[in-house]
Parts: structure tokens; C-alpha cells; sequence
């Protein structure tokens, strides 16, 4: 099993990005985290290296209409003591908790700067997830 951490910018908040990215890491069977983080959304997926890849690509080419992505970062996590995901969890934002966020996972993470493309795609279900306001 393969961690990325994901880092998405652009018009990404209040457009349903995070049940769109819930619904497409269930069709890539990706497991993580997705938060918003203020800029830019974060996603932490661990998965086979061919689902990470067509999750990755998916994101750009079946983003909420709303949205306009400017960037994608991916970086690979290497830390060796983090326990796998169970499924894949959209994280409540700071601003919307009105505390700050600090995942324990993002925090011992070592990242490389190793940055994937893809070709792939996953085709998330509309019925997947039930849709909420991201």
C-alpha cells in the first residue's frame, strides 16, 4: 500500500469538493482523509499504486462543475509507523469547528517530492455518498 498526501488549489470550497472527492476515492477503493485547509484542500489517500493513480487523475477531470482547480501537489508519505486507513472520512474544517485542525497523520508524515501523473480515471457513483455541503 502506497500514502499520498494531495494538496488541491484553486475554486475548491463551497463547490461540494469534498463529497465529490468522498465519491471518488469509493470508486478508486481509496482509503484517507479529505479537509479543507483554508487555500487549498487536503487529502491524505492510501491505496494500490493503480488506484492511487486513477484517483489523482480523477480529480482534475471529474471535478464539481463549480470548481476551478489551479493546482494539484502530490507527494508521496513515507511513515512507517502510521496505521492504515479503515475507509475514507471527510475531516470538518477549522473554520467550520472554529478551532484548528492538526492531524497527527500530517504531522509525523515525511514527505517526498516525488509528484505523480496520470492517465486513468474512476467514475464515482452519484449514490455513493449522500452529497453535503463541502
Amino acid at each position: 500500500m502506497k500514502r499520498l498526501n494531495i494538496k488541491i488549489y484553486g475554486i475548491v470550497q463551497g463547490v461540494g469538493f469534498r463529497p465529490f472527492m468522498s465519491r471518488l476515492a469509493d470508486a478508486c477503493r481509496i482509503r484517507g482523509t479529505v479537509c479543507n485547509k483554508g487555500p487549498y484542500v487536503e487529502v491524505f489517500a492510501e491505496g494500490r499504486d493503480a488506484s492511487l493513480q486513477q484517483f489523482v487523475a480523477g480529480i482534475p477531470e471529474q471535478a464539481p462543475e463549480r470548481a476551478a482547480i489551479l493546482k494539484v501537489d502530490v507527494h508521496d508519505v513515507t511513515d512507517d509507523n502510521a496505521a492504515p486507513y479503515e475507509d475514507f472520512s471527510i475531516i470538518e474544517s477549522a473554520k467550520e469547528r472554529g478551532d484548528i485542525f492538526v492531524s497527527r497523520r500530517a504531522t509525523s508524515a515525511v514527505l517526498s517530492s516525488s509528484t505523480r501523473t496520470t492517465a486513468a480515471t474512476c467514475t464515482p457513483s452519484s449514490t455513493a455518498r449522500p452529497a453535503a455541503r463541502g
